[in-house]
């Protein structure tokens, strides 16, 4: 009797056993997508140079006038303002081509000994961007505004209008840069270059101008700008490009 329930006992601990191992989790096989492993890269960076010769200089010029009265000041700015306009338009500067950048009105106290006031007057100062088209004019320009009463000639900046084909050629030359940079460094380092991955310009390309900072004397009153020789020499226009190669297997 005894041995029957000793069987019984062993048969009951093996199916518990058995019911325990089947409830157990077989670990998940670790499965990798294809393709999702980082490949080894080379990434080169390109530049395109492109010369080109200015068409249009922006100028910026001043008026500042001061009076014992706000509404003073600022009517006699006004005059100025139109005389000079009026003189612009006179060497062919279209209206459209003339703008204030900005307008600033202030007082200016004078003081005695132990910051005593003695006077206030009141400054109105405004910045006009004046658009040129025709280089040969720009002295005559500048000439014809000082005389209408224009004291200040604070910058002369120049530019293109249409980049169109420049930015193309530049695009060209800069991505032909990075190729060579990556070919070379591959001959170098004994690899094969592979697929192109990841090809990105920053921007759509911006001018340098080899002679920034030029200006007219830095808002100093000239006597006669047309004696004053001015040349838009050469501006550079640049593109940058980045390439990622795949380093072939």
């Amino acid at each position: 009797m005894k041995n029957k329930w000793y069987l019984v006992v062993i048969g009951l601990m093996m199916v518990g056993l058995l019911i325990s191992a089947c409830g157990q989790k077989a670990p998940a096989a670790e499965s990798v997508a294809p393709g999702s492993s980082n490949p080894h890269t080379v990434s080169v960076s390109g530049m395109g140079e492109v010369y080109l010769k200015p068409d249009v200089a922006y100028v910026t010029l001043g008026i500042r006038t001061q009076s014992d009265e706000a509404g003073s000041a600022v009517s006699e700015n006004n005059s100025v303002a139109d005389a000079i306009m009026a003189a612009l338009q006179g060497k062919g500067i279209a209206e459209g081509d003339i703008r204030t950048s900005s307008f600033n009105v202030y007082w200016n106290d004078e003081w005695q000994g132990e910051g005593v006031p003695m006077k206030r007057s009141y400054v109105v100062e405004n910045m006009m961007e004046v658009t040129v088209k025709d280089f040969d004019d720009l002295g005559s320009v500048l000439d014809a505004a000082l005389g209408a009463g224009a004291n200040s000639v604070y910058n002369v900046r120049f530019d293109v209008l249409d980049k169109t084909e420049a930015a193309k050629v530049a695009r060209e030359l800069a991505v032909a840069n990075a190729m060579a940079q990556a070919q070379q460094l591959a001959d170098a380092a004994g690899i094969t270059l592979g697929d192109i991955m990841n090809l990105s310009t920053y921007g759509s390309g911006y001018v340098v101008d080899p002679q920034w900072g030029r200006g007219m004397g830095g808002g100093a009153m000239m006597e006669s700008a047309a004696d004053v020789p001015v040349s838009g020499g050469q501006l550079i226009f640049q593109v940058e490009v980045s390439i990622v190669y795949e380093i072939a297997e």
